[in-house]
């Protein structure tokens, strides 16, 4: 009798682990993003790929996301979840999409890639972490600059360009705010284009 039961005991908890976890199924695995190491996908309308990316706090990171034949936009998410940074800079499925982003805190972020249109016939995209570094104080003028851009965009979205124009009072639109921040920075070495 005593065998029996721990043979039936045995047998449920072999039962027990080859069973799904459902925990496993609902929550989506992050594909790691390495520092230049390209990964080329196929997306459509309505779907995302998410990539984790480990970050010490203070690090600076640029990854570049290669519009080939679908238009995305590209999200960075905290440790948290928090949303930190959107990129959407140009409007065609073909051409790249820099985000760079300088780290608050220690821990695994999250850079999701989505198609701009929910109707977009399949394209694919590559995704790099094209630098992954300790910051350094031209990285902060880059991170603004793509903020402001993004504040821009924003606004001209909602009203018109030429209602973006106040946002910033005193300056020359939305480009002439976004530009003093990338004074000084290379824009081969920015990722984006101002």
């Amino acid at each position: 009798m005593f065998m029996t039961r721990v043979t039936a005991l045995a047998f449920l908890a072999v039962t027990l682990a080859a069973q799904p976890n459902p925990q496993e199924h609902d929550t989506p695995r992050l594909v790691q993003a390495r520092k230049g190491r390209a990964i080329q996908k196929e997306l459509a309308g309505g779907q995302s790929h998410s990539y984790a990316v480990r970050l010490k706090a203070g690090q600076f990171l640029r990854g570049v996301v290669t519009q080939l034949g679908i238009d995305v936009i590209v999200r960075l998410f905290a440790p948290d979840g928090q949303s930190l940074a959107e990129v959407n800079t140009i409007a065609s499925t073909q051409g790249q999409e820099a985000l760079v982003w300088i780290a608050q805190a220690s821990g695994t972020y999250r850079l999701e890639i989505s198609a701009q249109n929910p109707a977009a016939n399949p394209g694919r995209y590559e995704i790099k972490v094209a630098e992954r570094r300790t910051a350094v104080a031209e990285d902060h003028k880059r991170v603004a600059a793509q903020q402001a851009f993004r504040e821009g965009q924003n606004w001209a979205a909602k009203y018109d360009y030429d209602g973006a124009i106040p946002a910033r009072a005193g300056t020359e639109g939305v480009q002439g705010y976004s530009r003093p921040s990338w004074r000084g920075v290379q824009p081969e070495q920015s990722g984006i284009g101002l």
